[in-house]
C-alpha cells in the first residue's frame, strides 16, 4: 500500500512533521526536564536547551565544569549553574547544527509507518468535527462578565466626566473670583499710592511751614534782643 499525492488528501512530510511536533510538546525536555516545545537540533527539548545550544553553535565558546568533576546533575533547577555539563549532555543525548535529512514519503510503504494514535487523526483530520472529546466551549458566562465588566467601566467613565464638569465648573468660578480679587486688589494698591503720595506731600509742607515758622520766630528774637541792647546802654 502506497501513499497517494498530497494533492490526494495524504498525509505530507509537513503534516508529519507537524505532528512530531504537537506529540514532541506534550513531553518533557530530554535535557533538563523542562516542559519541550518540539524537536530543535535532532532532540525532544525545551525552549532553554534550544537557545542555550542555540548560542554555543553561533560562539563556540569553550566552557570548564564549575566543580571539575565533569559530571554535575543538569535538571530544571541546575540547568544553568554549569554550561559545560549541560553542552556535553545536549551533545550526548544526539544535539547536532547538521540540518537533519528528511528522508521522502511518497515512496514509502504505509504499513511501515507508526500508526497515529486517535487523538493525532483528530488533529489530522481537516474535516473535524465536534464529538464529545471536543465540548463546545460555552462563553456565555464569559460574555455576561465582559458585560458587567462594560457596564460598570461605563457608570466609572460616567462618574468621571460628572466630576471633570463639575471641576471646570469650579476651576471657572475660582478663576474668576480671582480676577475680579486681583482687579480690586489693583485699584486698592492705586488708591494706597496715590493718599500715600498725598500724604508725603502734605507732610513735607508741613515741614517746610514749621521751618518757615521757625526761621521768622529766629528773627524776631534776635530783633527783640537787639533793640533791648540799645535801649539799655
Amino acid at each position: 500500500m502506497r501513499i497517494a499525492a498530497a494533492a490526494d488528501g495524504a498525509t505530507s512530510p509537513s503534516a508529519l512533521s507537524s505532528l512530531l511536533n504537537a506529540t514532541a510538546s506534550t513531553l518533557d525536555c530530554v535535557v533538563c526536564g523542562d516542559r519541550s516545545t518540539g524537536n530543535h537540533y535532532g532532540v525532544r527539548c525545551c525552549e532553554g536547551c534550544k537557545g542555550f545550544f542555540k548560542r554555543w553553535l553561533q560562539n563556540q565558546n569553550t566552557f570548564v565544569c564549575r566543580q571539575g568533576t565533569d559530571s554535575c546533575v543538569i535538571d530544571f533547577d541546575t540547568r544553568n549553574r554549569c554550561q559545560y555539563c549541560r553542552l556535553q549532555k545536549c551533545l550526548s543525548l544526539g544535539m547536532s547544527g547538521q540540518p537533519r535529512q528528511v528522508l521522502p514519503v511518497i515512496d514509502a510503504d504505509l504499513d511501515s509507518l507508526p500508526q497515529p494514535t486517535a487523538l493525532q487523526q483528530i488533529l489530522l483530520d481537516p474535516k473535524m468535527e465536534e464529538n464529545d472529546e471536543f465540548p463546545e466551549l460555552d462563553l456565555k458566562p464569559y460574555e455576561e462578565e465582559v458585560e458587567q465588566a462594560r457596564s460598570e467601566v461605563t457608570a466609572v467613565q460616567q462618574r468621571m466626566h460628572k466630576f471633570e464638569r463639575l471641576w471646570k465648573k469650579e476651576t471657572d468660578e475660582y478663576l474668576a473670583k480671582k480676577a475680579e480679587f486681583e482687579q480690586i486688589e489693583a485699584r486698592y494698591l492705586d488708591r494706597r499710592d496715590v493718599y500715600l503720595e498725598a500724604l508725603e506731600n502734605r507732610k513735607r509742607k508741613l515741614e517746610n511751614a514749621k521751618s518757615d515758622y521757625d526761621t521768622k520766630m529766629r528773627r524776631l528774637n534776635d530783633a527783640r534782643e537787639g533793640c533791648f541792647d540799645r535801649d539799655y546802654f
